[in-house]
Parts: structure tokens; sequence; C-alpha cells
């Protein structure tokens, strides 16, 4: 399970990347993230997998706070090339220890 409960991302004093973000991905789900270049896919990818801390908010990974994870235990990303792809699609996987994401 993954869950974002009121997160927001900046860089510096720029705007928010991402604003008071609330979702949940369930074990099992699969989930697509699209959106035009700068929406924050990749942010989103980052904070999933501990890379960056979110400037405000909570992320938790099986009910444990991602920032309070040690780094083995935090999910990974595995990203195949796709160039066969025009628009970058990213799709999650929430399984029991790892999240998948393909682009």
């Amino acid at each position: 399970m993954i869950e974002f409960q009121h997160v927001f991302k900046s860089y510096g004093r720029s705007r928010n990347i991402l604003a008071d973000i609330n979702f949940r991905i369930d074990a099992g789900e699969f989930v697509f993230v699209s959106g035009p270049s700068g929406a924050g896919k990749s942010t989103l990818l980052k904070l999933i997998g501990g890379l960056e801390p979110p400037s405000r908010g909570s992320i938790t990974v099986r009910n444990q706070r991602i920032d309070k994870m040690p780094l083995r235990a935090r999910p990974t990303c595995v990203a195949p090339s796709a160039s066969f792809c025009r628009t970058p699609i990213y799709c999650l996987i929430a399984r029991r220890s790892i999240t998948y994401c393909c682009r």
C-alpha cells in the first residue's frame, strides 16, 4: 500500500510542483500516471521511491512513513526504456515490497 497525505513538493522558493496530493494505492492495484511535460510525473515517482522528501505532508508505504524507512526497505523503481512511446506514460503496480514503474 502506498499513501500520500497532503503532500506538497517545491524546489527552493519556486511554486509547488505538486500541491495537496492525496491518494492511496492498495496492494495489487494498477495505476497509470500521465500528463503534459512539467506536470510532476517524475517528481511523484521520486517521492514514492523516497529519492526526494516532500516539502510538506506524509508518504507511507506498507503503513510506514517513507522518510523513517531504511534505504533498503524503500520501494525500488524499475524503468525499462520504451522508445516506441511518444508521450511518457507511467504505470505503478503496488506489490508487497516493490513498486514497478514503466516509462
